[in-house]
């Protein structure tokens, strides 16, 4: 039996989108570092297990 887990953002919704499937992370805006030097995102996984957290 496969067990599924499910990805998700925790922070940085604005900018990213994370499949919850395959947890493929995409950008949703245009990167100018010019008008920020840098974005910050955590991705979490949930399974039957509990949460964990990237970062």
């Amino acid at each position: 039996q496969k067990r599924s887990s499910k990805y998700f953002l925790a922070t940085g919704e604005q900018e990213f989108s994370i499949d919850p499937n395959t947890g493929v992370l995409r950008t949703k805006i245009p990167f100018d570092r010019e008008a920020n030097a840098g974005y910050v995102l955590s991705v979490g996984i949930i399974n039957e297990f509990g949460v964990g957290y990237c970062q």
